[in-house]
């Protein structure tokens, strides 16, 4: 499944932050999800408002094992392992808040970040630029598995439960690009 990201400079506020997690980049933009799989009924997430954030993984391993905890179980990425990454590891995770709306913390190694950095920077010299963020993960469990406790439901996701596509098996999980507005349609 593919959850994807777009917004416009001249509509979204974008943000540069240096702080105790280093180098950032954070935006908001529509989110478009379509689910593969007939089982789940996605009407109340189709098109949620996003909010997201990138950053380097060496610097902000802290950060993301924060936003990985799963409460249900007290589990949590691994600190040391995110400082090394060599993928892209995104953290999506639903607020129940007023508005309603999906976050993403994507946590990249050095030179992935380095070129998605570059890349935002030109969204802010350019108001005719559009954005887009993919990010690909596995999808929904239609119910709970108990051998399989790293399999998330929908229900497990709306109730707060982290989805981390951190794992191997998913290749190219993340990808930031740029588009002229004039273009027509990101997707």
């Amino acid at each position: 499944m593919t959850w994807t990201v777009i917004g416009k400079a001249g509509e979204a506020s974008l943000s540069f932050l240096v702080d105790e997690d280093g180098v950032s980049i954070s935006g908001e933009g529509q989110s478009r999800f379509s689910p593969t799989t007939f089982y789940v009924n996605a009407s109340k997430i189709e098109a949620l408002p996003a909010r997201w954030t990138i950053y380097r993984a060496f610097e902000a391993s802290e950060a993301a094992s924060f936003f990985s905890l799963d409460v249900s179980t007290m589990k949590r990425l691994d600190a040391t392992a995110v400082k090394v990454t060599t993928e892209a590891i995104s953290i999506i995770k639903y607020y129940d808040a007023i508005p309603s709306y999906v976050g993403f913390s994507i946590f990249l190694p050095d030179a992935y970040f380095d070129n998605v950095w570059q890349l935002a920077k030109l969204i802010t010299r350019r108001p005719n630029m559009t954005y887009w963020l993919r990010v690909n993960f596995d999808g929904f469990s239609p119910r709970r598995i108990d051998d399989h406790p790293e399999l998330l439901t929908y229900e497990e996701w709306l109730g707060g439960r982290p989805y981390i596509s951190s794992r191997a098996s998913i290749s190219r999980s993340f990808i930031f690009a740029l588009v002229p507005s004039d273009t027509g349609s990101v997707l």
